[in-house]
């Protein structure tokens, strides 16, 4: 069935979109050769721009495609930093809407439009966040007057309808301190559910996306068949591709979801999955069975002049039949296809002190890219009172986002969105305290997997070598120790969230462990 679901059409800026856009595909119609993928860091500071790092900014590149993940203020002058392409860029993905990471999407908007009109008229830039994102570029442009020459959807990731993503017990993720599954967030009605601004004159009307029903379990981490924990972590979305899939043949190759994270407001991750792509062509064994004198005769009786065209069509997926020993026989592509290997997977979260709603569909990342906003450096600073403290705002310290990497059984993991003390230039002091850093979440990840984002850093991801058969694990391993290690963790951390004093957070803690 369908795990997408469309609500709040018509005066909510909703709409189909174009229609059902969510097609299902069997996997071998993925290129043999994968595209080259990389990600670059355009801004690693939390809250507000320093001397040595812009506020929060990704880059995505697919093939010759630039996907942005995030867009604080300051990004387009990043942009003319690095090498991303403005003119490549098709998507756009907001974590959520504190100003650190969409303050600088309006003016994003303006640069990635180019002069050819012409091409321009044809070009939809696809953006996804939470929800109200819409009525914030909507306000932003018209009333500054500002138009696009290109057109652009906006579609909105919504919580389970009557509920919350904004406040704890929500259907969406947590937010820090909430009150109950009341759809208000600090004591108001959610400002989506109050108004709605007139559509942009370049806007397609955009699709408002209600979770699959796959919440998941805190007790052991795993897809429950869609019980919701009663911390909010309801489902995850399953997005559309993009409006125009011809201009945007990534959609083809990535799928893209979304999981709610628990943060001060709405905060989601996503997750970048590449279908598996299939092995290669054994084409000496097909070919003598298609050039018989029996079956050219059989292909030119139903119009195929030249049966060697039938390899192409068995190299995208498709069964051919052939006439052999006077008998119609099927041919599927199985028989002359070798393993297929297996996809990358990239998950990029926003802001968040509790990511576990998103650890199904981040298992086996090969690129997590984790908040760390706070540390515990100094000598006299005591890590469980900067733990509480870091939570109580919605964020992460460097340990928090190596266990859930762990949990995750991620590859790579680079911490970002560092606290204005964290310099990011390359001064020695500066690279000691990075060090420290990633030493800390080493410490949980283990090896060599764990890299402190600078401003302009690019990371390459390359393409997986290994196969897929019977034996490998796409989703989270069941009884894993390093699991149950970090799901207790969390569920410590979680038990004292609500106390705001690290003091009350200490005693708590001493309580809890019966000290």
């Amino acid at each position: 069935g369908r795990s997408r679901k469309e609500s709040h059409v018509g005066g909510s800026g909703g709409g189909d979109g174009g229609g059902d856009m969510m097609e299902r595909h069997d996997g071998w119609d993925v290129p043999c050769t994968p595209l080259d993928a990389s990600f670059v860091f355009l801004g690693t500071a939390s809250m507000a721009p320093s001397t040595t790092r812009n506020v929060s900014g990704n880059a995505i590149r697919i093939g010759s495609e630039w996907i942005i993940v995030d867009c604080g203020e300051g990004t387009q002058h990043q942009i003319n930093r690095s090498k991303v392409a403005p003119g490549s860029v098709q998507r756009i993905y907001i974590t959520h809407l504190h100003g650190d990471h969409c303050f600088g999407l309006p003016g994003l908007m303006c640069k990635i439009g180019t002069s050819n009109i012409e091409a321009e008229s044809s070009r939809i830039v696809h953006i996804v966040g939470p929800r109200g994102l819409r009525n914030m570029l909507r306000a932003t442009l018209l009333t500054s007057s500002t138009f696009t020459p290109y057109r652009f959807r906006v579609d909105e990731l919504w919580p389970t309808p009557n509920t919350d993503a904004g406040v704890e017990g929500g259907g969406g993720g947590a937010a820090v301190g909430g009150s109950g599954g009341v759809a208000k967030v600090g004591g108001y009605e959610h400002f989506s559910n109050v108004f709605t601004l007139p559509i942009h004159p370049s806007e397609i009307e955009g699709i408002n996306i209600t979770p699959n029903n796959d919440g998941h379990d805190a007790n052991d981490g795993h897809d429950d068949g869609g019980h919701d924990d009663g911390y909010g972590h309801g489902g995850t979305w399953e997005l559309p591709p993009h409006p125009n899939p011809v201009v945007s043949p990534v959609s083809d190759a990535w799928r893209v979801y979304a999981a709610p994270l628990s943060h001060t407001v709405d905060s989601v991750g996503y997750v970048f999955k590449e279908r598996p792509h299939r092995g290669a062509m054994d084409a000496k064994a097909a070919r003598p069975r298609l050039i018989t004198d029996e079956n050219k005769e059989f292909q030119r009786s139903v119009g195929i002049k030249n049966p060697m065209s039938l390899l192409g069509q068995l190299q995208r997926g498709q069964s051919v039949e052939i006439m052999e020993n006077a008998q119609r026989i099927t041919l599927h592509p199985s028989d002359f296809i070798g393993a297929s290997k297996a996809g990358r997977v990239i998950a990029v979260l926003g802001d968040t002190c509790d990511s576990r709603a998103l650890a199904g569909l981040a298992y086996g990342a090969d690129l997590m890219v984790h908040e760390a906003t706070n540390a515990a450096l100094d000598e006299d600073e005591d890590e469980d009172e900067v733990v509480a403290r870091t939570i109580s705002h919605g964020h992460s310290t460097p340990t928090m986002a190596a266990t859930f990497a762990a949990c995750c059984g991620v590859r790579r993991l680079v911490l970002t969105h560092f606290s204005a003390r964290y310099k990011g230039d390359e001064s020695d002091e500066s690279l000691a305290v990075m060090a420290r850093i990633s030493s800390q979440a080493s410490e949980v990840l283990g090896g060599d997997e764990v890299t402190c984002a600078r401003d302009l850093m690019e990371v390459s991801i390359p393409a997986k070598r290994e196969y897929i058969n019977s034996g490998s694990r796409t989703t989270m391993p069941m009884g894993s120790e390093v699991v149950k290690e970090a799901i207790e963790r969390v569920e410590r951390e979680r038990s004292v969230r609500g106390v705001r004093g690290a003091g009350g957070v200490k005693r708590a803690r001493e309580e809890d462990e019966g000290g």
